[in-house]
Parts: C-alpha cells; sequence; structure tokens
C-alpha cells in the first residue's frame, strides 16, 4: 500500500518556555520574513484529500481525515472492498499478527463492516469510520481511494503492555525512520513493530532503515504506560482542537526526541472562505525600555505560513492563541493549524472561532 498525501525562536536553556521567545531586532527580521512569504505561500482547499493506493487483499490503513459521511457504506460506496474492520480489543491477543488469515468474523476484539453484497454483511457491527484512527480493508482488487474529509487532531490512546494498533500523520515522501520516530520514548524505543507487506504482518527488522508511510497502520507494542504522540508533540486544550472565544488558549509544543526538531506552522483554509484570524503571544527580549515583554503578533484570516528555528530536545514552548474578533470577516468562521517537522511529521489543529460568551 502507497499513500500519496499533501505535503528562529530559539529554545534557550529552560526546560519549558512561556511563549515564544525573540529579540527585539530578530522579531522584526522574521516579521519581515512573514509578510514577504505571505506572497509565495497559498494554502486554499475546497477539501482536505487523502489518497491511498490500495491492493488487492488486505491492507492496513490510517486515516488522517474523517471523511464528511461516517458510514461505512457512503465512505466505501462503488469500492471493490469486502471487508473493513476496526480493532476494538485490549491489546492482549496476537493472533492477527501472527496469523493474518484468521476469519475476522470469529476474531476477539474486532469490529468489522460487510458490504450488502457480501455473505456476512448480517454480521457487521462497525457503524462509522471515523480520522486518527487505523483499519483493516480487503478489496478484491487494487483502485487507488480518494477520501476527501475534515483534519482531526489524532492523539493515541496507548494500551500499556500490548499492542495498539496504531497510525500516525507522516510526510508523502521521506517520513522518519522508526528509530528517528520512537527513539526519544522508552515505551516504544526498541519494542516490537508489525507492518502489512502483501496482506502478510512483518516484523520491522531495521528501525534505522525503514521508515513510517504515510496513510500506514502497525502494531506498535507499548511496554508500559505511555503519552507519546511523536517527536514533536502539539497538545490542544481540548480534543477537537482551539475552539476560540474572547480567552487565550495556549498550545503546547514538546520536543519528545533527543535532538533539536525545526518546524512549521500553516495556515489552511477552505477555498473561498476566509478563516480565523489569530494573534500568537510573543516574548521580546532585549528592549532598553522592557527587557522582557509580551507582544501580540497577527496572523491574518487569510493563508500563511511561518518557519521556526529549532527547539532543543525534550523541551516545551508555550504558545498562547487568541482570537481577534474584530478581524473577523464571517461568524463561526474555521480553520485549521498545520504544523510540520524537520523529522516529516505533520499534526492538524482545526480551530473554530465560536459566539462571543456575553
Amino acid at each position: 500500500m502507497r499513500n500519496r498525501f499533501w505535503r528562529s525562536i530559539q529554545a534557550s536553556s529552560t526546560p519549558v518556555r512561556s511563549g515564544l521567545y525573540l529579540s527585539r531586532q530578530s522579531l522584526c527580521r522574521k516579521l519581515s520574513c512573514f509578510v514577504s512569504a505571505l506572497f509565495f505561500s497559498v494554502h486554499l482547499c475546497h477539501a482536505v484529500v487523502q489518497t491511498v493506493d490500495i491492493r488487492a487483499g488486505w491492507n492496513a490503513v490510517y486515516l488522517e481525515v474523517e471523511p464528511y459521511s461516517t458510514a461505512p457504506s457512503d465512505v466505501f460506496d462503488g469500492l471493490s472492498v469486502e471487508c473493513v474492520a476496526g480493532y476494538a480489543g485490549d491489546g492482549a491477543t496476537r493472533q492477527y499478527v501472527t496469523n493474518p488469515t484468521v476469519d475476522l468474523s470469529r476474531a476477539s476484539g474486532w469490529i468489522r463492516w460487510y458490504p450488502s453484497s457480501e455473505e456476512h454483511s448480517f454480521l457487521s457491527d462497525l457503524g462509522e469510520i471515523y480520522g486518527g484512527r487505523g483499519y483493516l480493508i480487503k478489496a478484491s482488487e487494487s483502485f487507488t481511494w480518494k477520501i476527501e474529509g475534515r483534519p482531526v487532531v489524532a492523539r493515541t490512546e496507548w494500551v500499556p503492555d500490548s499492542y495498539n494498533f496504531v497510525g500516525f500523520p507522516v510526510a508523502e515522501l521521506g517520513g522518519p525512520t522508526f528509530h528517528e520516530f520512537f527513539e526519544g520514548s522508552a515505551a516504544h524505543r526498541d519494542q516490537s513493530i508489525y507492518r502489512m507487506r502483501d496482506g502478510v504482518w512483518k516484523k520491522v527488522l531495521n528501525m534505522t532503515s525503514e521508515a513510517l508511510a504515510s496513510g500506514e497502520a502497525f502494531w506498535v507494542f507499548c511496554d508500559g504506560s505511555s503519552d507519546f504522540q511523536g517527536p514533536l508533540q502539539v497538545d490542544t486544550p481540548g480534543y477537537s482542537g482551539l475552539m476560540l472565544m474572547d480567552s487565550p488558549l495556549d498550545l503546547m509544543l514538546t520536543n519528545r526526541s533527543t535532538n533539536p526538531v525545526s518546524y512549521s506552522i500553516q495556515h489552511i483554509i477552505e477555498s473561498g472562505k476566509p478563516g480565523v484570524p489569530l494573534s500568537l503571544q510573543i516574548m521580546v527580549i532585549g528592549d532598553v525600555a522592557a527587557p522582557l515583554r509580551s507582544v501580540p503578533v497577527d496572523f491574518p484570516s487569510s493563508a500563511w505560513s511561518q518557519d521556526f528555528p529549532p527547539m532543543n530536545g525534550g523541551f516545551s514552548i508555550r504558545m498562547p492563541v487568541t482570537l481577534r474578533r474584530s478581524d473577523l470577516e464571517i461568524d463561526a468562521a474555521q480553520s485549521y493549524l498545520l504544523f510540520e517537522s524537520s523529522l516529516a511529521t505533520r499534526i492538524w489543529v482545526p480551530i473554530k472561532a465560536l459566539p462571543t460568551s456575553n
């Protein structure tokens, strides 16, 4: 299975930073570069489309987007699909890791969907197809699957001391190796990982040479408890992203790896619709009159992109985000922030302007 998918603030010696830190001169340079970049970097979308090449037989697929209609009969309408399965077990059994031909109609922990044309259709108990999850898909022939939908906050809830059926948003080309991705997590580093090859689960034998692929789901063992979400982790106040009213909300960016990681932020808007006007709080260092002060930097409701310099391994940055309500062009505006790291990982954060609390 092959997937095709859309593809300096230096941390100091303090482990957790409050806001983004810039010198006064650096702030002026970066804002100038930012304004210039707006003319060359346009990020519009009618819908976010994930494209996955499905092969005949079994495929292990990870969805980055949530289909507009989550009913399996709509998601797989007209496709050569014989069975779709999602894992709802506790990871206690390895039967599908060691035996890929197990009958899913009898397998423990699996919920599945069969099209009405299949003899097992009356056994269907998979009622929704959600983004941010992995699925097994059995196809009668190869085809290219295009999924239109909305990006979601993808958060893995690890089951400790078990195999977990998971996937991760990574770049279309040049994804990180398994070692690069997991080396910052003791619960996953050097643990067993299985990936599907030609319909058969194969153990990953060389973590430093094999890379994660976009749209691919894996079996990953979790040794003990874990909250690991990737080398660059972006935590939001809620599972729905940033639901902004009149008070700022914090994004927490953490470099979970042991090496510096740089990143970029893109503001993705729907074609023909304005997005959410934001202000990010920047801590400016070096002004004679005020050696340390907080400055809101305004970002427009249109599409934009901004690069940020490396953040040291183990460091976190708190990024306060404020809705600039006076610049809202439409009520209930919504758009997306896409974080992309130098390790070719991706994090989607939906943002929405909510009505005033008054």
